[in-house]
């Protein structure tokens, strides 16, 4: 079955002016609608990525370079990820329609994981 990488994408949604209860109940949301995809099997992964921490290689006239990054300056981060099995694209969009980060003006790609 084919498996689909769920890449949430925003432009650095600030929750620090959140209090601690308000935050915990962020947090379950997240955690109860990956308990209810993975109940039936089609979540294989997810993980939320270290905020403001991480490289960027890229190579410029045969030479690599290493910078920090990304940064919350940027347009969009991506915060995390979750795997998906599913039948083709409609199926997984079915399963996203009420996800979380949909909620906090944020987006969501989907991209077919091409096995290798």
């Amino acid at each position: 079955m084919p498996k689909f990488l769920l890449i949430p994408r925003d432009s650095g949604v600030d929750f620090s002016g959140l209090g601690a209860e308000d935050m915990q109940g962020i947090i379950e949301q997240y955690a109860t609608w990956g308990r209810k995809v993975g109940s039936g099997g089609k979540l294989l992964d997810s993980n939320k990525l270290k905020d403001g921490e991480g490289r960027v290689l890229r190579v410029t006239d045969g030479t690599v370079s290493v910078t920090a990054g990304p940064f919350k300056e940027a347009t969009e981060v991506v915060s995390g990820y979750w795997i998906i099995e599913a039948n083709d694209y409609d199926e997984v969009v079915s399963l996203v329609q009420d996800h979380p980060h949909l909620q906090h003006g944020t987006s969501l790609e989907i991209r077919e994981v091409e096995m290798m």
